[in-house]
């Protein structure tokens, strides 16, 4: 038996500021990898001063506003990030709590159920598209 066809309404996403790759990056990774990544081509990268909850909010309520979507009609939210153990979410009680917290709470998204793909790195978009297509 076939799954039905999942299709998406929009897609959102929230970036930092754009920023020559040299300044940005120097003091952060291998100098290795930051020639690699000029030998590439790459000349500049995006270097947010907000957090991922932050970041994810803003891309949520983008998207709810742009397509018209009323919060209170959403049913599922599927959040990814690579920035699982962080000390707020563990003080907090937790990445799910911190998530309800700062991002379905002050959306207005409070039927939403809230699934969780982590840790797959640049992978997590593909992942989250599969949690996605099996709620449907």
């Amino acid at each position: 038996m076939r799954s039905p066809p999942l299709y998406l309404a929009g897609l959102g996403h929230a970036l930092g500021e754009l920023q020559p790759l040299e300044p940005a990056l120097a003091d952060r990774v291998d100098p290795a990898l930051l020639a690699k990544l000029r030998e590439q081509g790459f000349a500049s990268i995006a270097v947010a001063s907000d957090g991922p909850l932050a970041l994810a909010r803003r891309a949520t309520a983008t998207l709810l506003h742009d397509h018209g979507v009323d919060p209170a009609h959403v049913d599922a939210v599927v959040y990814t990030t690579c920035s699982y153990w962080s000390a707020q979410a563990t003080a907090e009680g937790g990445l799910g709590a911190l998530v309800r917290a700062q991002l379905l709470g002050p959306l207005g998204l409070h039927r939403a159920r809230l699934h969780g793909v982590f840790l797959a790195e640049s992978g997590n978009l593909v992942s989250a598209l599969r949690v996605a297509r099996s709620l449907i």
